[in-house]
């Protein structure tokens, strides 16, 4: 998924527990420090982990997602 964002033009911003693959990497992924970085710099954030824990984990711990949410932009009609 993320190769193909990246093919379609997008920025991607990557942060694992393990490592980044360099294929990402050298396609022009942005490694990011933590849940918390990525969720910074992006307005769309995907999460793949295998489980539960690891879901709350991502959103909740320490330097998750949740640490930098913002509030939604609100669009004109």
């Amino acid at each position: 998924m993320a190769g193909h964002l990246i093919a379609g033009g997008h920025s991607l911003f990557a942060y694992s527990r393990r490592n980044i693959p360099a294929s990402l990497l050298e396609k022009g992924a942005t490694a990011c420090e933590s849940s918390e970085e990525v969720a910074e710099a992006s307005d769309i954030v995907f999460i793949m982990v295998p489980d539960t824990p690891d879901v709350e984990a991502v959103l909740f711990g320490a330097s998750g997602v949740a640490a930098a949410s913002r509030p939604a932009r609100s669009s004109s009609t």
